[in-house]
């Protein structure tokens, strides 16, 4: 098994396996092994170099050679099978065939001014924003030609409306001069612990600028647990 690191797109590794997690259901392979995948964070564990703490609260660690390159608290994706499905240990093993790094993106309190003059670049949102493993997650495709190119993102606090627990986010992708001639397809994941607000907030909308049907850009409102909200012309 390997890490897979997207060497075009230093700043950010991006690239998301079949499915995030594991609602997509599960995928039949030959052998009549059952593969799923799903994203997770390594922790320490006193019995073995890493445990990756699965989103779904399942433990699993390499059924080989464990990867010497995992960090303990980076956050993955992984494409695995079980070994003994049916196990009930605290740490199971698993077959992983695939590992990818998944950037963690702390949200950012900007001043009004830089607030009102950040003006970012469209993306489209293919799995809206979703809770699990204490992260905010979201899968997306943004536009690329020149993959030497580094594109940034960013997520901005809005507002907190008191009255009505309401907090308002700003997912903000920049291409920095990039042309938008084909698509690569994205996940990231904001840490809650850094939105100060989370747990005083009993709605949270996430902007995102997106091309609308006339493939003009607009700003569209995304409830935390997906599901599109508001156009925001």
């Amino acid at each position: 098994m390997k890490i897979l690191r997207n060497k075009l797109l230093p700043l950010f590794v991006v690239y998301g396996l079949i499915s995030c997690n594991n609602e997509y259901g599960l995928m039949m392979e030959p052998a009549a092994e059952i593969w799923q995948s799903g994203l997770c964070v390594a922790v320490p564990h006193e019995n073995y170099p890493y445990v990756l703490l699965m989103d779904d609260g399942d433990r699993i660690v390499p059924s080989g050679e464990p990867e010497s390159n995992v960090k303990i608290g980076n956050r993955y994706s992984v494409y695995y099978s079980l070994i003994k499905p049916k196990q009930e240990d605290e740490v199971r093993k698993a077959e992983i065939a695939k590992m990818i790094p998944v950037t963690t993106i702390p949200l950012t309190y900007p001043d009004r001014i830089k607030l009102n003059s950040v003006q970012g670049d469209p993306i489209e949102i293919t799995k809206a924003f979703w809770l699990g493993g204490d992260f905010i997650n979201v899968e997306f495709n943004f536009k690329i030609s020149d993959r030497q190119i580094k594109h940034s993102l960013e997520l901005h606090y809005i507002s907190f409306d008191e009255e009505y627990k309401e907090l308002k986010l700003d997912f903000i992708h920049m291409a920095n001069g990039d042309l938008p001639e084909q698509d690569l397809p994205a996940i990231v994941s904001f840490p809650l612990k850094s939105i100060y607000e989370f747990n005083k907030a009993d709605t949270i909308l996430i902007r995102v600028m997106q091309k609308n049907r006339q493939d003009e850009n607009h700003y569209s409102f995304y409830g935390l647990k997906g599901g599109y909200v508001e156009d925001m012309r």
